[in-house]
């Protein structure tokens, strides 16, 4: 399986639905790259690929640096998961490899 490339995904948020850019580039078990989301663009850090699945770190940049994890599954070109953010909850998203 390869996660390689940019993918659109939509977030479901309480401020309703929102557009999110995964771009990931991966190393054996491992990746890396860049999520760019409403506050900004944020590295993916620790990223790990067990099989389909997914998970990664991110740390958004507020007045306190919020740490963030992801958890995603992958099927083809279709990737489905979710976000955790700190005290502002998760929140779900799905999208599709996009180049």
């Amino acid at each position: 399986m390869t996660i390689d490339g940019r993918w659109r995904l939509l977030a479901h948020t309480p401020r309703g639905d929102l557009e999110w850019m995964l771009s990931l580039s991966s190393a054996g078990a491992t990746f890396t790259g860049t999520l760019t989301i409403t506050e900004g663009v944020v590295a993916v850090e620790d990223g790990r690929i067990d099989g389909d699945s997914l998970t990664w770190t991110s740390h958004l940049p507020r007045e306190d640096v919020l740490r963030c994890t992801g958890r995603a599954t992958v099927s083809g070109d279709r990737m489905a998961g979710e976000l955790h953010m700190g005290t502002f909850g998760s929140r779900s998203f799905g999208g599709a490899r996009c180049a």
